[in-house]
């Protein structure tokens, strides 16, 4: 199924000012893969090697269904009754999982980043003297067609629209910041929120960076590991991780030739070896299969699908037998 989230948008330069829609439509692939590699701020918030990769995968997937109305055949997405019996602090957190998840579909959307890397990625090499993480942007992205960097800010609040929220975004996203030298294209703050108080919406800005102290950040060979260590990890799943995986999500995910071996190129590369012509590889083919191209490498749209990170995922509702409580 597919949903139609209402994007309110402002203050964007050419040309995204005019390509942003009043609305876009998400489905469940949609919301899987971005669930799946959406940015960790830490490899030590959630195990994402070794065993822990299928926990993790199951973690990540079941947030979603349990949280949002994937069984809704009506024509917007909203909380699932799970989530409206939660209490504030725990509504909060899931709020602002679901809001990361949004400005990832965001951004590959209508930035065309396929992988939006926390910020921290690129910022664990930084000296003495970085910000608070609550005065810096969630994420960093980057067009592998264009060369340009986007940097994001992701909110998310249980109630309707807020200006103040979304104020707080734009203030995080205007940190003057530069990656490897190169000033970003937008510094954008995002909001998820309820329109007509059931309704998942999102809204976004794109403000000037103001006149705080420019980071200048510096991509290594590990912001490319960390992106990819779940999907490394769930490609290279045994026979029965795999059916597990499967039997209890209807998920099987691995990564396509030839990005597959150029992860594994980038997972064995010693530190102080050269990653860089291995990554770009991986832009170049991201940046040569556009979504058309990426849609028409399937045989079924709507359970498998191929992403622009090279990941792919198939799909098959999994035979849940009624729990007894009896």
């Amino acid at each position: 199924m597919a949903w139609t989230i209402p994007l309110r948008h402002d203050a964007f330069p050419a040309p995204y000012n005019y390509q942003l829609p009043p609305t876009f439509t998400v489905d469940e692939l949609d919301l899987l893969w971005a669930a799946l590699t959406v940015g960790r701020p830490n490899r030590q918030s959630v195990y994402a090697n070794g065993p822990y990769s299928l926990d993790e995968a199951l973690f990540r997937q079941a947030m979603v269904r349990a949280n949002l109305r994937l069984d809704h055949s009506g024509q917007n997405l909203a909380h699932s009754p799970a989530f409206v019996a939660l209490d504030p602090t725990e509504k909060g957190w899931v709020n602002f999982s679901l809001g990361m998840i949004f400005a990832k579909i965001f951004a590959a959307k209508f930035l065309d980043v396929p992988w939006l890397m926390h910020f921290k990625w690129y910022a664990q090499n930084y000296p003495v003297g970085m910000p608070s993480s609550g005065s810096t942007p969630d994420f960093v992205g980057q067009n592998p067609k264009t060369a340009e960097y986007h940097v994001l800010e992701a909110k998310g609040r249980v109630g309707g629209y807020s200006a103040k929220v979304v104020r707080d975004a734009k203030l995080q996203a205007q940190q003057p910041i530069t990656i490897s030298g190169v000033s970003p294209t937008t510094r954008i703050g995002t909001l998820l929120y309820r329109q007509k108080k059931t309704d998942l919406a999102l809204a976004c800005e794109d403000p000037d960076e103001d006149d705080r102290p420019t980071i200048a950040l510096t991509e290594t060979l590990e912001t490319w590991r960390e992106y990819y260590r779940l999907a490394w990890a769930l490609h290279n799943l045994d026979d029965t991780q795999r059916t597990a995986l499967k039997s209890l999500t209807g998920l099987t995910i691995r990564l396509v030739l030839p990005v597959a071996d150029l992860v594994g190129e980038l997972m064995s590369i010693d530190r102080a070896g050269e990653w860089h012509p291995t990554v770009d590889e991986i832009k170049s083919w991201s940046a040569s299969h556009d979504e058309i191209i990426l849609r028409m490498m399937v045989d079924d749209p709507v359970g498998r699908r191929i992403f622009a990170d090279g990941l792919e995922i198939r799909y098959s509702p999994p035979d849940r037998k009624p729990i007894s409580l009896e």
